[in-house]
């Protein structure tokens, strides 16, 4: 599989699409709706007090090494870029491992690494 374009080579042109509203990730046989901010950290709950857009600690995040605050989505000139947060065990999109902290454009239909936790990303209206 090919190198994974940086954040720099797939700029959205003016009068892109705006970013889907709703995130469905799906975790084996179960599945997470989450509603698309700007910048949503994806990690597990440790703390009660602790506010994560994205806790995957009921999915077994702590078991499958998913950092407390692992990656990151965020929204950029209407697409949605995913970059790891220096997390622990590191982040793979479509089998390709992450540089931390360096942002890549994330597709509908994408698969997730975090850790040994795995996800395929589909956009929702």
């Amino acid at each position: 599989m090919g190198a994974v374009p940086s954040m720099n080579e797939s700029q959205s042109v003016a009068g892109a699409l705006p970013p889907p509203a709703r995130l469905e990730f799906r975790i084996g046989e179960r599945r997470l709706l989450v509603t698309v901010h700007l910048d949503m950290v994806i990690g597990r709950r440790v703390a009660s007090d602790e506010v994560l857009a994205i806790d995957l600690s009921r999915y077994g995040a702590e078991q499958l090494g998913v950092s407390r605050r692992h990656a990151e989505i965020h929204v950029q000139h209407g697409d949605l870029y995913i970059r790891d947060l220096a997390s622990t065990n590191g982040t793979r999109l479509n089998g390709v491992g992450l540089r931390p902290d360096s942002a890549v454009r994330l597709r509908d239909g994408d698969e997730l690494e975090l850790g040994q936790l795995r996800a395929v990303v589909r956009f929702l209206p």
